[in-house]
């Protein structure tokens, strides 16, 4: 296989933002954030301005919008460069990791025995899929609103389809899923999870295969994967592919304390966080 240009990658890395249909946005000069079901996420950042005087600004989109939680991801683009040691010190904690992962797509992977995915292109599969997301990442399930634009992608017909959800099977009981997107040179790997109770089986592994397999028709020559750094991501390392950055995610709980002062006023109380 010839080795990809790393930035090339990241380029393609860079322009991946997951937004939802029924989301909602805030774009600065500063940063752009998305209030996602469950909390508000600071994209990426990058300013001049003191970082506290930002976040407090950040909380308050995250607080009108109604989220419980503020994330805000930090990678090598990120401005100030030591934003990640400033956000610790206003009270936010490091809770992921994700590294940046690529694979050109005339890898050979093999599929184990006993292992089935299946391409799902109606909305009981997508829910079904969705549902093993939810419980692996414990988070909500997809909003009927985002079931029904996953539909319309889903469904189109097979030239003309850039988007693909599948759910693996083991032993024809329902273990695992996962979905791509064709994004010009890049196929993009997202929501690949397992139940715990099925790890080791060659699930995960199948899912791989088999969206690599079906988009070498496309424009896209590479797989594309942000990776949890200590589940999913060794697992691909050892599947051949290569890492190009790491992206990292710091939360805070907006569930106010009596006497917890503003996360910009400095170091708040130990909180729990997201």
């Amino acid at each position: 296989m010839d080795p990809l240009d790393p930035d090339r990658v990241r380029a393609a890395a860079a322009r991946w933002v997951w937004v939802p249909v029924d989301a909602t946005e805030v774009e600065s000069d500063d940063y752009r954030l998305t209030h996602y079901t469950d909390y508000t996420s600071v994209q990426w950042s990058r300013t001049s301005r003191p970082l506290g005087e930002v976040l407090d600004e950040v909380v308050d989109h995250a607080r009108a919008a109604g989220r419980p939680t503020l994330r805000w991801w930090v990678d090598e683009r990120t401005v100030p460069a030591d934003t990640d040691q400033q956000l610790v010190g206003l009270g936010l904690e490091e809770v992921e990791r994700l590294v940046v992962l690529a694979l050109p797509l005339s890898a050979e992977l093999d599929v184990p025995d006993g292992v089935e995915v299946v391409e799902v292109t109606d909305r009981a599969g997508l829910e079904l899929a969705g549902r093993i997301q939810a419980e692996v990442f414990d988070m909500s399930p997809p909003t009927p609103a985002q079931v029904e634009d996953m539909l319309a992608a889903v469904s189109r017909p097979e030239s003309e389809r850039l988007v693909r959800c599948y759910v693996a099977h083991v032993d024809g009981v329902p273990v695992a899923s996962g979905g791509s997107t064709v994004d010009g040179d890049a196929l993009r790997f997202w929501d690949g999870s397992c139940l715990p109770a099925y790890r080791g089986r060659g699930a995960y592994r199948a899912l791989v295969a088999r969206r690599i397999a079906d988009a070498r028709p496309t424009t896209a020559d590479f797989a594309l994967v942000k990776a949890v750094d200590d589940t999913s991501a060794p697992i691909l390392t050892r599947l051949g592919f290569t890492p190009y950055g790491l992206q990292r995610c710091f939360s805070l709980s907006l569930r106010r304390a009596a006497g917890e002062r503003s996360p910009g006023e400095g170091p708040t109380p130990r909180i729990t966080a997201s």
